[in-house]
Parts: C-alpha cells; structure tokens; sequence
C-alpha cells in the first residue's frame, strides 16, 4: 500500500490543483529557479509529478506565501523548507492562506489612497501564483464585495469602486484568456480524447452587471469546458444566433439583483424567445435571480442561484 502511494505520479493540471497553484507559475519556477525536475512520460515527453515533487511545491508555495522569494528558497531541500515554516512565527494560521488577508488588506488601502497601479501589481501576483477558482473565489469576489459594502456605507466612493471594477476585469479576462488557451491546446494535442461541453455566456439585455457572468466562464473553463463569452446585455435573438454558430450544448443566462420594473415580464420574455431560438439539444441554465414565475416557460430550464451550485453542476455533468 505504501509503495502504492509513494509511485504515484500526477499531471502538471492536477498538481496544481493540489498544491493550489497556478500551473504556468509552476512551470516558471522550474525553468528559471530549478526549484524541482521532474520526471517525463517516455511516451509524450509530458511532466509526471511525484508525492515528493507535490509536497516540495506545497512547502515553497506556503512560504512564498509568507513573503520569501523563490530564487532565494527554490534551491533548499524539502527538510529545510519544513524547517522555516516551522520557525515562522504564526505558521499554525499562516496554513489557513493567510496570503489573502493581506492581498486584501493591501488592495483596500491602495484603493482608498487612489493608488491604482499598487492594486493592479497586487492582483498581478496573485492571479500568477494561485489557481485561477482561487483567484475568484478567495481574492475577486471578497474585495468586490467589500469595497461594495464600503460604498453603501459611504466610506468609499462610487469612482472608487468603478476603478477596482475595471482593474480587476482586466485580470479575470486574462484569467479567462489563460484557461481557453490551455484548453485549445489541449484539444489539439489530444484530438483522440473527449473534450468538454460547448458553453455560450451573456447577461440578458437590460443587465449590464458583468462581474457573475465573467466568473462563471472562469468556472466553466477551469472545469475543462469551452466558454465562448459574450459579455452582458446581450438581446435573447443574438445569443440564439451564436449559440447556432458555435454548435453549443448550453446556454448560461445571467441575472443580476435588479430593482428595475417589470423585471419578471422582461425575463420571462427573454426566456421564452431564447428557448424557441436555441438549437433543440441546447440546455438553458439561468444564472443568479430568477422572477419568471410561468412554469411552462420555467419547464426545462435549470436554475443556479450561485457560482457555487454552477461549479457543482460542471463537476456532475
């Protein structure tokens, strides 16, 4: 069982996973710092990763963590490497990623002071060390949802809010843009091996919020799908019509809490054009708030309320 366990070897893609990483950054670490080598497949010349090789990159990932450098650690052995996390003061919470406290807590103070290059060089380096679900999910949607909280409040401006918006949609696109690429070269490296779902993404017309929308093709990449992203405010015909063109198996709607009147008649009117318009095998999944109450326009559309019950349904389908 232990000999079992210790030949065990792992993909770059589930390493990453494991150790919460960003694969190009694992890569990077071994090009430029010889931080591990590990062996290849003699048949494809891809990386295979030992238990070794995972708990290395775990232990230099906790202490970049921490604020060390890799070139100045990436040389040491793995007993050394326990050594200094066991000497820092705090490891016992520092395990807990305590990296994104302090990203945080940088981001919040640079947005107060206007200092918008010191966000973008925060969320930089963190888009670059960490998984993309970790980027979104424990950096993107806490600060959003503080410095939204901050200008309810009135602590922090509406200028303000807009200017991290824009700051971070550019880094998630890059995320996106990242993800879609590894996808493509995936599906032309293995032609021979299935690929994932074909997934079209909008908000419907009238709803310009593109935060969940953009999350949620983050989500659908990082599982192995195809997003094919279209933004917000997207009219029913149009999405339609790509969906035709790019031959997809579900269309994801997005819907932002909205005061807006009327809102159930426009949804359930948008619904209802889309799912006579959409090619018969494609699936309609709404996303966020839903106000159509008709069930027979309901009838055969899945409903997610959240990017977590969206990243549930990917992981089952």
């Amino acid at each position: 069982m232990n000999d079992t366990v210790t030949n065990q070897t792992y993909s770059i893609k589930t390493t990453a996973r494991m150790v919460d990483m960003n694969s190009h950054t694992i890569r990077a670490w071994e090009r430029r710092y010889k931080a591990l080598d590990p062996n290849r497949n003699e048949a494809n010349n891809r990386r295979q990763y030992s238990q070794h090789d995972v708990e290395r990159l775990s232990l230099l990932a906790r202490l970049v963590r921490q604020g060390h450098q890799i070139s100045h650690i990436a040389s040491l052995s793995n007993d050394v490497l326990q050594s200094m996390l066991m000497n820092e003061p705090g490891e016992s919470k520092a395990i807990q990623h305590p990296i994104e406290e302090v990203i945080l807590s940088r981001c919040i103070g640079a947005l107060g002071n206007y200092e918008l290059v010191l966000i973008q060089a925060e969320l930089e380096a963190a888009r670059n060390l960490i998984s993309a679900e970790h980027f979104l999910t424990q950096i993107a949607v806490p600060l959003l949802r503080d410095v939204g909280n901050r200008v309810y409040n009135g602590t922090f401006s509406i200028a303000q809010e807009h200017a991290l918006s824009s700051i971070l949609r550019a880094q998630l696109m890059q995320t996106l843009f990242n993800l879609r690429n590894a996808i493509a070269v995936r599906a032309f490296t293995r032609k021979d091996q299935p690929h994932g779902l074909s997934i079209c993404l909008a908000t419907r017309d009238g709803d310009l919020h593109e935060f969940g929308i953009l999350a949620s093709a983050i989500l659908v990449a990082n599982e192995g799908h195809v997003p094919h992203y279209f933004g917000p405010n997207l009219p029913a015909a149009a999405l339609a019509d790509a969906a035709k063109a790019v031959n997809a198996d579900v269309v994801i709607v997005g819907n932002t809490p909205s005061a807006e009147p009327f809102s159930e008649q426009r949804q359930e009117s948008y619904a209802r054009e889309l799912k006579t318009k959409i090619p018969g095998r494609c699936q309609i999944w709404w996303g966020g708030v839903c106000s159509i109450k008709e069930p027979s326009v309901l009838n055969g559309i899945k409903l997610l309320s959240s990017l977590d019950a969206l990243k549930v349904t990917l992981s089952s389908v």
